[in-house]
């Protein structure tokens, strides 16, 4: 084989290698890129919580007009705005409500994004305020909109009871 060849060859396995580097960066950028804004629109989503002290307004606003929620504490499916606000408003108005998230997963797809997790939501409650701190598995359904990303659909349920779990024989 010529050196001309082989010097051929190396240079296209070269520019082949340094353009799927640049392809899998471009697409791992695009991927971190969605994943940030989900985490940055989760945290508002936390903080707003943490700070509405019964005013809904900054909750709701992270929801589509046409989003639906599975609440942690109600065993109805809230399907309406106005719904999505009276809840929160009930739920925020829990003396010191706090979330803290223990696990926290984004999965992306274009213009849709699931995030998947563990947090805890810590409050006092009762006429001496005692502390409680209640664990829940939750899952929010982001879709953009324009240039902004809304929640469309979160379900957020209790966590099972562990002991329970070891008794249940599947």
């Amino acid at each position: 084989m010529s050196q001309y060849l082989k010097n051929s060859i190396t240079y296209i396995f070269a520019l082949l290698f340094f353009t799927i580097s640049l392809v899998a960066c471009a697409q791992s950028d695009d991927d971190s890129s969605t994943q940030g804004q989900i985490n940055k629109v989760y945290q508002q989503w936390a903080k707003a919580i943490d700070t509405a002290k019964g005013d809904p307004s900054a909750v709701a606003a992270l929801y589509a007009d046409d989003a639906v929620l599975l609440p942690t504490f109600s065993d109805q499916i809230l399907s309406k705005k106005e719904q999505i606000s009276d809840y929160f408003k009930q739920f925020t108005a829990y003396k010191n409500i706090t979330v803290s998230t223990k696990q926290f997963s984004v999965q992306a797809f274009g213009d849709v994004a699931v995030a998947n997790g563990i947090y805890r939501f810590h409050y006092a409650a009762g006429a001496r305020s005692v502390p409680k701190t209640v664990e829940a598995r939750f899952t929010f359904v982001y879709k953009k909109s324009g240039d902004k990303w809304l929640i469309v659909t979160q379900h957020s349920s209790i966590s099972p009871d562990k002991e329970k779990i070891k008794k249940i024989k599947v």
